[in-house]
């Protein structure tokens, strides 16, 4: 179970009725302004909309936004402000500036009608736009409570109303002269103790996949996250999820969650496997018994459902993690649940890591051919692949890899599968792929775009154990990465990502190879 760090959080929905000049939160910790804005060569953008002035001196003679603009540039003199309309919203010219700027600040005055949801889609345009800019988000507004769990933004600051006045404020908690997330004009969220009765709640895409994602962003290490899209596309796989929530019950603020998919394991339809793939609580409602409700209620769907032999922690495909961090704190919260996580065999604890080769990192190396010859799949090998996968996935345990070829030999993608043979018989076979593409495997393994944009992915290798084989499987593995490593530079790649390797660890370092994340491959027998 991953740990969330610690936040703030309404203690009920009137709070949010009575906005103060406060940071909401500040994800990307870049308030004050100072700890992102060096030299006097920093500029900072200011994206403010055309509206009416609330103040009558400034109404009809200036922008009511320029007092805030003013106080920003006595402290950062390189304050470019920008005005953006409803009509218009994000054009080209804004996204020049941000291309040029360190810092953005996007400025929010409604949510309601039309202009509230203009403001909004260009905030979210912005957002994209900045990339690894710090992006924050000012409101000068009330936040309604139905908004608030898909107001998604890293760093929001919150006003009542773009007044001159509020607008010093505003300036005084950007620059960290004002108000800080800790004064009491924040309220936090409060524990209700350890004899509340929790109860979990199916869970609602509209309302709870932004939610879950910004506890996932808060939990998990940066090499984790994943962007909007993406996360969604993972969670929402209809037929195959039974994801369950747990939400504070006056603020209805998600406390929890658990993801639970269930697949095939191997091309029989008879075998199924249930992947536990996450279960985060916030911090502050830690042992209150809501890690384990989530837990439980998982175990008993699995008991209740039919035709499901295994159940793993983590998950298969689609990929949040194959296993449990193996350096994580929890390990021991799971043990005490029944599962073994500590032996080096497979499902009690078998360490799997994901490793990462900058093709400019492998040793030159001529390697004899040894008998075999690697090439691109083409249609007529597409029923020996099958088999091979067949056969070597179950004796293997790779579960869900009859699935992932069946669904790149049915695609225009067939080429991207490397087959080896020695003489006429195919001892081998792996998937390659770039992530982030159009490719049936990038949306399954979605973590590999975090890795790097010129690094293509190698998954679901396949080598037949055949004591008639002339070839060791060692020999047949360090041939079959070098067909692949020359397979994704013909297509741009500088290197490859290979997720999930249980053995062999040597002799990955020893082709240049490094460790990029590890884990705990564990599951139950049912």
């Amino acid at each position: 179970m991953a740990q969330v760090k610690r936040s703030t959080m309404p203690d009920s929905p009137e709070d949010f009725q009575r906005p103060a000049h406060r940071v909401l939160w500040d994800r990307q910790n870049c308030l004050p302004l100072d700890k992102i804005l060096g030299d006097d060569g920093d500029v900072l953008l200011l994206l403010t909309p055309v509206v009416i002035p609330l103040d009558a001196d400034i109404a009809g003679s200036g922008d009511p936004f320029e007092p805030l603009g003013k106080a920003l540039s006595k402290r950062h003199p390189c304050v470019r402000h920008v005005p953006y309309t409803k009509r218009l919203g994000i054009t080209g010219v804004h996204a020049a500036f941000i291309k040029r700027v360190k810092a953005v600040i996007f400025v929010v005055t409604s949510f309601e009608d039309v202009d509230g949801a203009s403001q909004r889609k260009s905030a979210e345009i912005v957002e994209e736009l900045c990339k690894e800019r710090p992006l924050i988000v000012v409101t000068c507004c009330e936040i309604p409570v139905d908004e608030l769990g898909t107001f998604d933004f890293p760093t929001v600051v919150q006003a009542p109303s773009f007044s001159a006045e509020d607008l010093k404020a505003i300036s005084l908690l950007l620059l960290g002269r004002g108000l800080s997330t800790s004064t009491p004009t924040q309220p936090v969220v409060q524990p209700l103790g350890p004899k509340h009765s929790w109860k979990t709640e199916n869970w609602d895409h509209s309302r709870d996949n932004a939610n879950a994602r910004d506890l996932w962003l808060q939990s998990m290490p940066k090499q984790y996250h994943l962007d909007r899209d993406t996360w969604s596309r993972i969670l929402d796989r209809p037929g195959h999820t039974t994801h369950r929530v747990v939400l504070h019950p006056h603020t209805k603020i998600m406390v929890g969650f658990c993801l639970t998919y269930t697949s095939h394991a191997y091309e029989s339809s008879d075998h199924l496997v249930r992947s536990i793939a996450a279960i985060v609580v916030r911090e502050e409602f830690r042992n209150q018994g809501i890690g384990n409700i989530l837990h439980e209620e998982a175990i008993h769907r699995v008991t209740a459902a039919q035709r499901i032999s295994r159940i793993q922690l983590g998950s298969t495909f689609p990929r949040l993690l194959y296993g449990v961090p193996a350096d994580s704190p929890e390990t021991m919260w799971f043990q005490k649940r029944g599962w073994t996580m500590n032996e080096s065999t497979r499902g009690r604890g078998l360490i799997a890591s994901d490793w990462v080769l900058r093709f400019s990192d492998m040793p030159i190396s001529n390697l004899a051919s040894a008998g075999l010859k690697f090439r691109p799949c083409g249609v007529i090998e597409s029923e020996q692949v099958r088999k091979l996968v067949s056969d070597e996935s179950e004796r293997r345990l790779g579960f869900g890899w009859y699935d992932q070829y069946a669904r790149v030999l049915d695609s225009s993608h067939v080429e991207s599968i490397l087959i080896g043979f020695e003489g006429t018989t195919l001892v081998a076979a792996a998937i390659t792929y770039i992530p982030g593409s159009q490719h049936p495997i990038a949306a399954e393994l979605s973590l590999a775009r975090n890795v790097g944009s010129d690094i293509g992915g190698v998954t679901c290798i396949c080598i037949r154990d055949d004591p008639e084989m002339v070839s060791r499987p060692d020999t047949v593995m360090v041939r079959l990465l070098h067909g692949c490593s020359k397979l994704l530079q013909e297509r741009g790649m500088a290197g490859m990502f290979i997720d999930a390797v249980k053995y062999g660890e040597a002799g990955f370092e020893s082709l240049g190879f490094r460790k990029w994340a590890k884990y705990r491959e564990v599951w139950r027998t049912m």
